[in-house]
């Protein structure tokens, strides 16, 4: 049996995430991402993390709700022509 990979059948829901702008991100991982793409691993699949260092509100345990909405912002997140010429400057 075949294993496939769980990432290349997600679908994204269909939301609109023009309210993200990719320059409002951590310059680390700007940073990142150029060594990434410079060391010719940019079609390489990645893993990232998502964490908070404290529970919210002083509790003991957190329940995590939409990782659907997480994914499809993920798979729709890219940088434009307008903002590769805003990090060029």
């Amino acid at each position: 049996m075949q294993k496939t990979d769980q990432i290349d059948k997600y679908e994204a829901p269909q939301i609109d995430y023009d309210w993200m702008n990719p320059l409002l991100t951590d310059m680390y991982q700007v940073t990142m991402s150029y060594a990434e793409w410079k060391s010719q691993r940019a079609e390489v699949h990645s893993v990232f993390e998502a964490f908070f260092r404290k529970n919210p509100f002083k509790g003991s345990y957190t329940i995590f709700g939409g990782l659907d909405e997480v994914l499809g912002f993920l798979s729709k997140y890219k940088f434009t022509e307008d903002h590769v010429k805003y990090l060029h400057r």
